[in-house]
This record gives C-alpha cells, structure tokens and sequence, in this order.
C-alpha cells in the first residue's frame, strides 16, 4: 500500500510530470523570452541606425563635394594661372565694376524697401493699437448704454405705476 501512494505521489509531483512547470521555471522561461525579444528589437534598431548614419555620411561626403565643385575654384597649375592672369584682369575689371554698379543699385534698392516696409508696419501697429482703444471705447459705451436702457425702463415702469396711482387716487376722490 505504501509503495503504490509513494508511486502515485510520484505521478503527481510536477518534477515527475513531463510538461508541469514550477513557477520559478516558468518565470525563467518567460524572462529569457522577453530578454530575447528585446535584443531582437534592439539590434533591429542598431541596424536601422546604421542604415541612417552610412546614408547620412554619404550624404554629407556627397555635399561636400557639390560644394567643392560650386565653390571653390577649380586647382590649377602655377603656370596656367600665370599665363591666364595677364589676359584675365583687363576683361574682368570691367566686368567687375559692372557687378559693382548693379550691386550697390540693388543695394540702394533693398535699403529704400526696408525703408518702406518700416513705415509700413509702424502705420500698421498704430492702427492695431488705435483699434485696440477703440474697442475698449466701444464696449465701455455699449455697457453704458445697455445699464442706462435698463434704467430708462425702470423709471418707465415706476412713472406708469406712479400715473396708475394718480388714476386710482383721482378716482376713489371723484367717486
């Protein structure tokens, strides 16, 4: 009897039984699942972020460039600047007063709209502020006018009651 209970309390004992957990293991297993999952979604992000920074550095290698080209001017040998300086300064000096002239036109031009544009917005910030009394005007007079409406009927009512009461006096007296 002894050895069949030691047997069946075998069965029953979760170490025994093939798919039975403690909580401790199931707690285990579900912490490694979670720990996994989120190595997977760090990495995921590290590559992600590698993806961006390799796009970005080839984007700043491709400015740089496009810079250089727009920009900077183009290396030349000692000898061809010397051969092309002496052709080279005749032509542009005109060419550079030119730029000159129309630089100091448009210049003059972008300092007469400044100008302009000042004036214009101070007119406006003084019509805004003249606006901002007036309204303050207008509703000071319109809460004005409505308590003196309210008065101007409550003194109607109390001059028809007074000439009700002159009628009932004038009344009872010729009565």
């Amino acid at each position: 009897f002894g050895s069949s209970q030691a047997a069946s309390d075998a069965k029953i004992a979760p170490a025994a039984m093939p798919g039975a957990k403690t909580s401790n293991q199931r707690y285990i297993e579900d912490h490694l699942h979670r720990i996994l999952h989120e190595i997977e979604v760090t990495t995921r992000k590290l590559e992600l972020d590698k993806r961006r920074l390799f796009k970005l550095d080839e984007d700043v290698q491709r400015a740089k460039q496009e810079y250089d080209d727009k920009v900077l001017p183009p290396k030349r040998s000692a000898r061809d600047r010397r051969e092309e300086e002496p052709k080279a300064a005749p032509s542009q000096e005109p060419s550079n007063k030119r730029q000159e002239i129309h630089l100091d036109h448009a210049l003059a031009k972008l300092n007469s709209v400044n100008h302009e544009n000042k004036v214009l917005r101070e007119k406006i910030d003084n019509i805004r502020r003249d606006r901002i009394q007036l309204n303050q005007v207008f509703k000071a007079l319109s809460d004005e006018i409505r308590s003196n409406k309210q008065n101007i009927l409550e003194l109607g009512k109390g001059v028809d009651v007074d000439a009700d009461q002159r009628e009932l006096s004038s009344t009872r007296k010729g009565t």
